[in-house]
């Protein structure tokens, strides 16, 4: 194995977002234990200040970005010590030189061994912005995609052309759900491959280790939404004070609900907050990903339609039954929502061997 070059193109240097922090630290230091020498790809994001517009290419428009930029200030003078616990984990992280506009990295790409798309919605052109950035248009070396995702979407006719013109040229794809591999099936003629999200890569222990233990006393039912209302929090209120459980909450205060709300965890205080829980409910994928981890108590949130995303991880480790519908507010004894941890460890080294190998033989062959 030789020590290649790999750059990730993905969602990174994320000071809001634990899922999208998270998965990039797992991809590249997969990568790095792997013996590879793995960058991400510094291409800045439109709510950054000195993040030029593009001239050349599909990127966001003016109006859009002066509205991202004030939320972002925003945001800043609101949450000053969890931007500071972020930026000190996205340190772990290797960068490439910084590109500030779209056009600079096609002007001027890195020179690395093997180019990637990473995982979380990196192909969804909604969310990247720079959709043909995060096609990898600007190199013409070579090119896979690791647990690639669209989310909830299909790819709109004003972005088809991007994807028929670029999709072609990746020598290997895996994405992390089956719609996403049924969209690019239209303009792929090989295999795509379904793989475990890169944060289930690592071995838990390294999970355990990074983690910061909160500092309550009491057992506790956490709560984490990535769109949290009165609703969906109250019925988090009924579940704890029927269990007896104190109720914590990850982010803003709610009026109107009786529980301590954490608005200053950062990744580490995240990981944390759920390994210590006495159970979990969330609507996350990212939060059920680390609930099987990190915990064997949990419910995940979703709608009556189902949530692609998180079904088919449940239902990849024959754990649905830990499904909860939005419309479904029947309380309920969190003894009966534990999972045999030891037979979910097992299933998790056969999946994550599989995704390990094919993730390794992209890379070399």
């Amino acid at each position: 194995m030789q020590n290649k070059k790999i750059g990730i193109i993905t969602f990174h240097k994320n000071i809001a977002s634990y899922g999208a922090a998270l998965q990039a630290y797992a991809t590249y230091q997969f990568l790095k234990k792997q013996g590879y020498s793995p960058e991400i790809i510094d291409l800045r994001s439109h709510d950054k200040i000195f993040y030029l517009r593009s001239k050349n290419h599909m990127t966001i428009s003016k109006s859009r970005r002066w509205s991202c930029i004030k939320g972002r200030i925003y945001y800043y003078f609101r949450n000053p010590i969890k931007i500071f616990r972020f930026r000190n984990f996205n340190k772990s992280l290797k960068y490439t030189s910084a590109y500030y506009s779209v056009d600079q990295l096609f002007d001027s790409p890195p020179l690395l061994d093997v180019y990637c798309t990473g995982s979380d919605q990196t192909l969804n052109p909604r969310l990247t912005i720079a959709p043909d950035a995060f096609l990898l248009a600007f190199t013409k070396g070579k090119k896979i995609a690791y647990a690639s995702s669209i989310g909830e979407v299909t790819i709109g006719d004003q972005y088809k052309y991007l994807y028929k013109e670029n999709i072609p040229q990746y020598k290997h794809i895996s994405v992390r759900e089956e719609n996403t591999k049924n969209v690019l099936a239209d303009y792929y003629n090989a295999e795509i491959e379904i793989t475990l999200d890169p944060t289930m890569l690592l071995p838990i222990e390294h999970y355990v280790q990074i983690s910061v233990t909160p500092h309550i006393k009491e057992d506790y039912l956490l709560f984490f939404s990535l769109h949290p209302n009165k609703s969906n929090i109250s019925y988090a209120e009924r579940v704890a004070k029927s269990n007896g459980l104190k109720l914590i909450s990850v982010g803003n205060k709610i009026n109107g609900v009786n529980a301590n709300y954490i608005t200053s965890a950062g990744p580490r205080e995240w990981l944390g907050l759920i390994k210590n829980a006495k159970h979990i409910i969330t609507d996350s994928f990212h939060g059920t990903v680390f609930s099987l981890m990190l915990n064997n108590n949990f419910i995940s949130i979703v709608p009556l339609n189902g949530d692609n995303r998180i079904g088919q991880v449940l239902k990849k480790f024959d754990l649905e039954g830990h499904i909860k519908h939005v419309e479904d507010d029947e309380v309920y004894n969190i003894n009966e929502t534990t999972f045999d941890k030891a037979e979910f460890i097992k299933n998790l080294d056969k999946e994550s061997n599989k995704s390990i190998e094919w993730f390794v033989n992209a890379i070399e062959d």
